[in-house]
């Protein structure tokens, strides 16, 4: 394990932790991005994991976090988002979202939220649902 930090993507904010593997001529990364709360599906991300082949490797090779450090922090995340999703409910503009996002992609799904209409998406918020 290479790095741990906590951030934002286009998404929402997130815990980033990278990893390699060999590969070839060089090591691979992998960055694997949870825990956190996704803006567009308007909930918290504590029981899976997203990833993407990571560019960032050049400065990380030689760099290492400790596994029992990563562990205490990856658990502690993890208990401060599960504590934090029992007190929040998605609007239908977010479940709506994660239904295109899971059939097309998140970029796809931000393009389709666009053209839908303004009472499909809001009708939760106008009973006070949420």
């Amino acid at each position: 394990m290479h790095a741990l930090e906590e951030s934002h993507n286009n998404y929402g904010e997130y815990l980033f932790v990278t990893l390699s593997r060999p590969g070839g001529k060089q090591r691979v990364f992998l960055t694997f991005y949870g825990l956190g709360f996704h803006e567009g599906r308007e909930r918290w991300v504590y029981q899976e994991w997203y990833w993407y082949e990571s560019v960032r490797g050049a400065g990380l090779e030689r760099q290492r976090v400790p596994r029992d450090a990563a562990r205490q922090q990856i658990d502690e995340r993890h208990r401060e988002c599960q504590a934090s999703a029992s007190h929040d409910a998605q609007t239908n503009r977010g479940r709506i979202f994660e239904l295109l996002a899971d059939l097309t992609d998140e970029d796809g799904a931000y393009i389709e939220m666009e053209d839908l209409p303004h009472w499909l998406l809001d009708a939760d918020e106008e009973d006070d649902v949420r």
